[in-house]
């Protein structure tokens, strides 16, 4: 697509997503803010499901900065760290949990987040179910608690 603004053309990427047709992105080409990379492959995105349990957990901070932690984290964009992100939070989850304790509000909003991105592209690129991928995912994040 292209825009004419004043006397300078502006170029634009037209993305749709795979599972949101109704929703359209306009990225300006030249644009260096907007991050975008490639989706994963098939092997990239079953390595990244197998290797879970030998990806670290993430530092997340546990006062006032803990929300800009998150941000942080989603802002890179890379598959590896929202795992790892979802990782950190579901043992802290279980943790939680084991304690009678409930998380904090904040935890499980980022994580639906993040488990919603990871999914969105893990679904596509292995024509799979969300269902069978997240049961994939939890798996692999319990069989680091064995």
């Amino acid at each position: 697509m292209k825009s004419n603004t004043s006397d300078d053309e502006i170029f634009y990427y037209t993305l749709r997503p795979a599972y949101k047709k109704e929703t359209v992105v306009y990225a300006p080409v030249d644009n260096l803010e907007f991050r975008m990379r490639y989706v994963l492959s098939k092997n990239e995105a079953e390595s990244l499901i197998q290797n879970i349990p030998q990806l670290s957990s993430l530092e997340i901070s546990t006062d006032s900065t803990r929300e800009s932690n998150f941000k942080e984290y989603i802002l890179t964009y890379d598959p590896e760290i929202y795992i790892r992100l979802l990782k950190t939070l579901y043992i802290e989850k279980q943790a939680f949990a084991k304690d009678e304790k409930r998380t904090p509000a904040s935890d499980d909003t980022y994580f639906d987040l993040v488990e919603e991105r990871i999914l969105e592209e893990l679904e596509f690129v292995l024509w799979k179910s969300r269902k069978k991928i997240r049961e994939s995912i939890l798996d692999q994040f319990r069989l680091n608690q064995s």
